[in-house]
């Protein structure tokens, strides 16, 4: 049988020196005893699935030389057959002799949901086992109760109150460093060469589990060349696929799907054009603050920038009070005629996007275009486009006016179209990741997306 240690996991360095602290406790139970001090009675594991949390319950139970019994609930239909199991799992260990781990599995399935209004007599008669069994169990006893949860939030105050599981160990998405650990532990198991270092895929791998990022490696090493290389095309690849499993229902996906790639087309467009403070999000418009601002300069007249609603403060992260501030700064300034003209390729990144990845489009569309709109009436009413052009309903203008003014306008909108489909198919990719990600989260910071736009904008400039 296989043994765990504190090596076998990868990532995750505070989370293992509490796991440590509890093994010293535990190794050194009669110690603490004699101190006076109660050893606690179990451990709650709880957080994302595909985080470890049972790898962890394994490690505690290995570094700590203990028996490890899992009460394996898959199979029992009733009240009746949980309780059985369980109850057989502590009487075994208390007959062993032995200090024991009686651990189960995503708890939370068997126990009664908080959250929710109506509660089965079934979970409640499988919770008033398990805490008559958890009471029972003394400190100088020989058994340690271990579980793991996915939803922390409906576990039953009466199981997890001080003085029955007394230790919980929250198990997150690994952060970039724990990403890199869990590559590098995978990685070097293989005998394959990845055209990316494990920092620039942790960067591409937000809101992975640790789960995913082993199945995401085993991908690799499966698609890698006959040489045992592992493109990036095929990391890119297999990115996409692992980010787009198991989203949502067809519909909402499609609804999804298109928000995303809406807003990446905005986004990738202006980051190439006018790099910036951002937010990726999937209702977020450009996402780069630059046009943000160029935007509501647009839309607003400058005596009412001031008063431009923008997301109460007190609810957002220093990085967007940054870019809110960034923006508020930016207004001010007077904007060319070439930032105009960008803008209409960022505005038409949204229409551009969802036709490279919908295959059509959709009326998300006609607000960029009455953006577009607005950017050049701005810029005929600033005398951008040669000549003047005031918007007045009432008056009466020649038709070769209007006529040359169309088709100006009709240029530089095809111009925009074909200069954005440019920078999304060099970068479709990319594109495509980003649109995974979104599939995820509703946003993304700058901080963790960082790494991936300077990567980006790296090979963007060869």
């Amino acid at each position: 049988m296989e043994k765990y240690s504190f090596d076998s996991i990868a990532g995750y360095e505070a989370e293992k020196e509490e796991l440590k602290s509890l093994c010293r406790l535990l190794n050194n139970r009669e110690k603490y005893i004699k101190k006076g001090a109660k050893i606690p009675k179990g451990i709650i594991l709880y957080g994302e699935t595909g985080t470890g949390k049972t790898l962890f319950a394994k490690v505690l139970a290995d570094e700590c030389g203990l028996p490890f019994i899992n009460v394996d609930l898959t199979d029992a239909l009733s009240a009746e057959a949980v309780c059985g199991k369980i109850k057989t799992a502590f009487v075994d260990a208390e007959k062993s002799g032995e200090y024991t781990v009686v651990f189960i599995d995503e708890i939370d399935k068997v126990l009664p949901d908080e959250s929710r209004d109506y509660v089965s007599d079934q979970e409640k008669r499988v919770l008033t086992q398990l805490l008559t069994l958890i009471d029972g169990l003394k400190s100088s006893g020989n058994i340690f109760f271990a579980a793991t949860c996915n939803n922390y939030g409906a576990m039953p105050g009466s199981l997890v109150r001080a003085g029955r599981i007394d230790k919980k160990i929250y198990l997150g998405l690994p952060n970039r460093d724990s990403r890199v650990a869990i590559l590098d532990y995978y990685i070097n198991k293989t005998q394959c060469k990845f055209e990316f270092d494990s920092e620039r895929i942790a960067a591409l791998s937000i809101n992975f589990s640790g789960a995913e990022i082993q199945t995401f490696v085993n991908e690799c090493v499966i698609g890698s060349d006959d040489n045992n290389f592992v493109s990036k095309n095929l990391i890119y690849k297999k990115l996409n696929e692992i980010s787009s499993e198991n989203i949502c229902d067809e519909d909402e996906f499609k609804n999804t799907k298109l928000q995303a790639a809406h807003s990446v087309g905005h986004f990738l467009v202006a980051q190439v054009l006018h790099p910036s403070k951002y937010l990726l999000g999937a209702n977020n418009d450009e996402g780069n603050s630059f046009f943000t601002a160029l935007s509501t300069n647009t839309y607003y007249d400058d005596e009412d920038d001031d008063d431009y609603d923008y997301a109460d403060e007190d609810d957002e992260d220093d990085g967007e009070k940054e870019r809110e501030e960034e923006i508020k700064a930016i207004q001010s300034k007077d904007f060319s005629r070439d930032d105009f003209i960008d803008y209409l390729s960022v505005a038409a990144g949204g229409y551009v996007a969802e036709k490279m990845f919908l295959g059509t489009t959709y009326s998300e569309c006609a607000k960029d275009f009455r953006e577009i709109d607005w950017a050049l009436y701005k810029m005929s009413y600033s005398g951008m486009l040669g000549y003047e052009y005031y918007y007045d309903s009432d008056k009466e203008y020649p038709e070769t006016y209007l006529e040359r003014f169309m088709i100006k306008k009709n240029e530089l909108v095809k111009a925009a179209v074909e200069r954005a489909e440019k920078i999304i198919t060099e970068n479709r990719q990319l594109a495509e990741y980003l649109v995974s990600l979104l599939l995820k989260s509703a946003t993304i910071s700058q901080e963790e997306l960082d790494p991936v736009i300077k990567d980006f904008m790296e090979e963007h400039k060869q």
